[in-house]
């Protein structure tokens, strides 16, 4: 496993009320998950990475990637989604651009 805060490649689910680790979900490769989102209408956990140019979509409930989205440009920093949670866009690091991702958000 990498090391914390460069190239980790699990995400931590922790139970706020009992200050417990609950799970633990392992992307099987060093991957550098960053900013976490919940999209607001369907609940769906999206997580983009530092080393790669791909989102995940993490059902909560069964802790399972639903599926990965392709962003198309390195160093993916940010990410945001709109209100209804069909659209998402990520600012891209390295190359200085946007990516527009809407073909599979669903609200």
């Amino acid at each position: 496993m990498g090391k914390s805060g460069t190239d980790g490649q699990t995400i931590s689910v922790i139970d706020v009320e009992r200050h417990s680790l609950v799970a633990t979900v392992d992307f099987g490769r060093r991957v550098r998950p960053r900013c976490a989102t919940f999209a607001p209408k369907n609940g769906l956990l999206y997580v983009h990475y530092g080393l790669t140019e791909t989102i995940d979509v993490i059902d909560p409930r069964t802790l399972k990637i639903v599926v990965t989205l392709p962003i198309g440009q390195p160093q993916a920093h940010m990410l945001a989604l709109t209100r209804e949670g069909r659209r998402a866009c990520t600012a891209n690091v390295r190359p200085g651009t946007l990516s527009a991702i809407a073909s599979w958000l669903r609200s």
